[in-house]
């Protein structure tokens, strides 16, 4: 079996290096592949063949799709149902927390200004998810 993958749907690129600098100093050893809206995000999930992730890490305020509308679109496909999706927006919005919650979202994590928290916070998130979680096969 290969490494477990990581799709990251951020369309920042900045956030995007701090996620992957977050693993790697957690010593996740994942492949991430990273999707900069919601619409490349379920092309990525839908196109066949494709290994699912053993995470999704999603951002809720994307161009084309929204997160909200593609975490909507991965619970309710039957092949991505148990995929756990993590939201990691700057949205502290009590009204973006419920909506992902009730759209079925795994965890929120707000994400943190200061760098060290932030690495922190993600190395966290991929700790969990990745190496500790088990989910249904």
């Amino acid at each position: 079996m290969g490494k477990k993958k990581i799709l990251l749907v951020e369309d920042n690129e900045t956030d995007e290096a701090m996620v992957r600098r977050a693993l790697e100093v957690a010593k996740i050893d994942v492949e991430i592949e990273v999707a900069r809206d919601g619409a490349a995000a379920l092309l990525a999930l839908e196109r066949p063949g494709a290994v699912l992730p053993a995470l999704v890490i999603l951002d809720i305020k994307l161009p084309k799709v929204t997160g909200h509308e593609v975490l909507y679109a991965i619970r309710n496909h039957q092949s991505t149902l148990y995929v756990p999706v993590v939201i990691l927006s700057s949205s502290a919005e009590d009204l973006d927390i419920r909506a992902a919650y009730e759209a079925g979202c795994s965890g929120y994590v707000q994400k943190p200004v200061d760098a060290e928290e932030f690495i922190e916070a993600v190395g966290a998130l991929g700790r969990y998810w990745v190496c500790v979680n088990r989910g249904p096969e």
